[in-house]
């Protein structure tokens, strides 16, 4: 018969056998004997330090300071205290005793803390020890050079420098801007006549590119467009064949209206693109800014182009298999190995769920829309949702179906009805798929670190939801295991970048800021030797390389980081496929119009690069740049017709809730300045020191 105990275990009671209480037994004997060991050796070390003491000649300070750091290396602090004092108390001089207390000497005397500073001579200036002469000095404006104190203006001439636009810079970067302007303009005058644009045939074949963009992005786009064909035939396989499709791209959106009036396509300026065919087939559209929103752009007038290709002349395709599939590849994430068409546009996710939320969903009636007047904005996620769900939901099981639907549209078997055409695929009504359909899309959240930093992407820019896209952001910092994620750092820098524009001034925006800048030095390396920032590891000289660039410079900006941020700027403008970017010149200007540095502020200088940056195609943030230099010049209205001019280009997501909030906040101070009947203090579009 075993020997038994009972061992409480919370709420419940089990029963050990005899070798588990011998085992019991023999741990907790280990742990009493440890403990004991413990106590008694710190008893021996304490019985050590009275034998030490009673052996210590009550005079000799010496030894009672080695009695001291003996105590220190030992663990006993206190004793090592009460040693030290007792040496120099013992003996005043001894230098090592105060030095272990934290005193230092000063001619010839020990002090201790401030003490120290002020027997130096020193005085608190500005949170910092400095001489008498040295606060003096900076409060008359006077600078120290070469052991010397002088004016501002004497250093900068000892240094060489020359004055630009009331500005101090040295002679070689004058020499440097005034070639960059030159060449820009050069370059602003041979891109302005379309038929100076670049051709750029890609080696598929099948497009061909003319723009008056850099030719850089010329053969980005080309390189895009036939990723985005590809994945299309798949879809339509042999009856997407196309031949030589013409993409004309424009500069500005003026040149793309004009032409387009010519060529009898006349457009509003709510028109990105457009796909036409006939005698030939094309697309047209204006560089919008960016590559990414211009792709888009792209990416949705192929998708059209090619249904229609394959479909042929005189097939009307239902509208959300049309619309539905384009908006499906305007949201795929691409790089330079193809596209991923199952990204999700969590953006569109998100604004489906809160249609559904209102309950008024039938896609039998969403399968039955024709034509643009029915099929308006509510239906684009709409669409693009049962385009994925049919590829995707359950494992892909109904693929096949939706293939054959689109087989069905290609073979002429559409006659106008969009409901009987899907049942005929997928052996059921629309509606009938609509519990499945929901089911899918009601548990769909983002979970891997990519999904993770998309989400936080659309929550910040798209969605405004600014808790959300911090949530995202944190979540993807903990998602990545070990080393660095350069996605991740980069969603994180610009999510504070957009927290620091959005909040514009005081504590929380230096902190964004700041923290921006943080994300961003981790992501790019450290100065090299000639001082200038290095190419980031794994990173391409792309357009989107160059725009993260700039949103770098921005944030230091922001940070009042100014000489970073002009170091920054001028690395990509020194690169032969950058010399003409817009964007830089504007975030020059931006540079110029906001720093509260006279060093780098200089309204003339400001001007001067947010017109090249018009010139060469900014997008609304230099309409946004423009503002803040009217206002500063004393011109509200201008600042106003600006900022309108921005929210119009930019109508969703941040850009235009932005700019709309901007025109308020103008407002806003105008009319504090009417009721006080003196002008508001500072531009109020201007972030302000908050420190």
């Amino acid at each position: 018969m075993h020997e038994t105990g009972v061992v409480r275990q919370g709420p419940c009671i089990r029963l050990l056998c005899g070798k588990d209480l011998m085992v019991l037994r023999a741990v907790l004997l280990l742990i009493a004997l440890l403990l004991v060991g413990q106590s008694a050796q710190a008893d021996s070390v304490e019985d050590a330090y009275k034998t030490k003491l009673a052996a210590v000649a009550a005079t000799d300070a010496e030894a009672h300071f080695q009695l001291a750091m003996w105590c220190k290396s030992n663990g006993l602090s206190a004793h090592a205290l009460e040693q030290f004092e007792t040496t120099i108390a013992l003996d005043p001089t001894h230098e090592g005793g105060h030095r272990q207390l934290g005193y230092e000497k000063v001619d010839g005397k020990w002090y201790k803390g401030d003490e120290a500073q002020i027997a130096r001579g020193l005085v608190q200036y500005k949170g910092a020890w400095v001489t008498k002469e040295f606060a003096e000095n900076t409060d008359k404006g006077l600078v120290q050079y070469q052991g010397k104190w002088v004016t501002p203006d004497e250093m900068y001439k000892a240094k060489g420098y020359v004055k630009y636009h009331g500005t101090w810079i040295s002679s070689s970067r004058l020499k440097a801007i005034q070639a960059r302007q030159t060449q820009a303009r050069e370059r602003i005058r041979f891109a302005s006549d379309w038929k100076n644009a670049w051709v750029y045939r890609t080696e598929q074949g099948h497009f061909e590119i003319r723009s008056n963009v850099s030719p850089q992005s010329v053969e980005e786009i080309g390189n895009a467009m036939e990723q985005c064909y590809a994945e299309l035939a798949r879809v339509f396989s042999a009856r997407a064949k196309i031949k030589l499709v013409s993409v004309e791209v424009y500069a500005s959106q003026q040149q793309f209206i004009e032409n387009s009036a010519q060529a009898h396509l006349p457009v509003g300026e709510n028109v990105l693109g457009y796909f036409y065919y006939g005698e030939k087939m094309g697309i047209r559209c204006f560089y919008a800014g960016s590559l990414e929103r211009t792709l888009s752009t792209l990416f949705h007038e192929c998708a059209h182009l090619v249904i229609h290709q394959a479909c042929g002349e005189g097939v009307d395709v239902p509208s959300w298999a049309n619309e539905g599939l384009a908006v499906f590849f305007e949201s795929a994430e691409r790089d330079e190995h193809g596209m991923n068409l199952q990204t999700i546009p969590w953006g569109r996710l998100w604004q489906l769920q809160e249609i559904v939320k209102q309950g008024d969903v039938s896609l039998d009636r969403l399968c039955s829309l024709q034509g643009m007047r029915q099929y308006t904005s509510i239906y684009y996620p709409q669409g693009w949702s049962l385009i994925y769900y049919l590829l995707y939901g359950n494992n892909g099981q109904r693929r096949p179906q939706f293939e054959d639907f689109y087989d069905q549209l290609t073979h002429g078997k559409f006659d106008g009805d969009g409901v009987a055409v899907f049942k005929r695929s997928f052996r059921a009504a629309p509606d009938d798929l609509k519990g499945e359909w929901l089911r899918f899309f009601s548990t769909l959240k983002p979970k891997t670190t990519a999904e993770l930093v998309s989400a936080c992407n659309a929550a910040c820019t798209e969605w405004l939801d600014f808790d959300g896209a911090r949530d995202y952001a944190d979540r993807a910092l903990k998602s990545v295991k070990s080393g660095k994620d350069d996605k991740v750092l980069l969603c994180n820098a610009r999510l504070y970048l957009t927290l620091g524009k959005w909040e514009g001034s005081g504590r929380e925006s230096d902190e964004d800021y700041a923290k921006s800048v943080q994300f961003f030095d981790q992501l790019y390396p450290a100065a090299g030797k000639d001082g200038r920032p290095a190419t980031v590891r794994g990173f391409k000289y792309t357009t989107k390389y160059a725009l993260d660039r700039m949103a770098y410079a921005k944030a230091c900006i922001g940070a009042r980081h100014y000489e970073q941020a002009q170091d920054i700027i001028d690395d990509l403008l020194a690169k032969k496929e950058y010399e003409f970017n817009g964007d830089a010149y504007s975030c020059l200007a931006l540079l110029a119009v906001t720093a509260d540095d006279p060093g780098f502020h200089d309204l003339q200088v400001a001007k001067e690069n947010a017109e090249i940056a018009d010139d060469l195609g900014a997008d609304q943030d230099n309409k946004y740049v423009h503002a803040l230099i009217e206002f500063a010049d004393g011109h509200a209205d201008r600042a106003a017709t600006y900022l309108s001019e921005a929210a119009a280009r930019d109508e969703f997501g941040f850009g235009g809730q932005f700019y709309r909030r901007e025109i308020g906040r103008l407002a806003a101070s105008l009319r504090r300045k009417a009721g006080q009947g003196e002008a508001p203090a500072g531009n109020p579009l201007v972030p302000t020191p908050g420190r």
